[in-house]
């Protein structure tokens, strides 16, 4: 004898306070991998040589992008990430890349070069993998991928974001922004 089944609602899908939940829920994850991305930066740029600080940094913001692919269910391409990470490197212009090359070789110059280099390199690699998290946390949100992802559709915020993450770097270890500058209004955000 079979047991007849009591009249339900027909499945229709997730219902909008559970998308609403599963989107805070990849959001707060999305967010606290950034920050844990930003902390391992902000370590990478205090390696005391030259090039692997560097190599070591970018390969985080690599890790970062691949993680924030499977937060927001996105295929990972390794390929595109590199191209996406240059594009971003280059967006910030010939001086900031030339900044991060010289501030890890300041490294060289004992004394005044490596403490140089040890205080500005580590909130400079931070700023940027900020700034690289937060424009592929907008784009997935967005229900964007890794194949539709272009730096040009995101050069109006790439400068905003770097100063806004180098902030929010100073505060990470310590440091505060000037008072009254979009720098510390930042900082207080995080």
């Amino acid at each position: 004898m079979t047991k007849a089944k009591p009249d339900s609602a027909p499945e229709t899908g997730p219902t909008p306070a559970t998308a609403e939940t599963s989107a805070l829920l990849r959001r707060t994850e999305a967010e606290a991998t950034l920050k844990n991305h930003m902390l391992v930066a902000l370590a990478s740029g205090a390696i005391p040589v030259p090039i692997v600080d560097l190599a070591t940094f970018l390969g985080g913001n690599g890790n970062l992008v691949r993680r924030l692919c499977h937060v927001y269910g996105v295929p990972y391409t390794g390929h595109r990430v590199r191209s996406a990470i240059a594009a971003l490197a280059s967006a910030l212009g010939a001086g900031s890349v030339a900044a991060f090359t010289g501030a890890s070789l300041g490294k060289l110059i004992p004394g005044t070069g490596a403490v140089a280099g040890a205080i500005t390199l580590p909130i400079a690699t931070a700023g940027f993998t900020y700034t690289v998290g937060k424009l592929f946390i907008g784009h997935f949100e967005a229900g964007g991928t890794l194949l539709d992802f272009t730096v040009k559709s995101h050069l109006a915020h790439v400068e905003e974001l770097y100063d806004e993450g180098k902030s929010k770097a100073a505060s990470l270890m310590g440091r505060k922004p000037a008072s009254g500058t979009a720098e510390s209004a930042a900082a207080a955000q995080l």
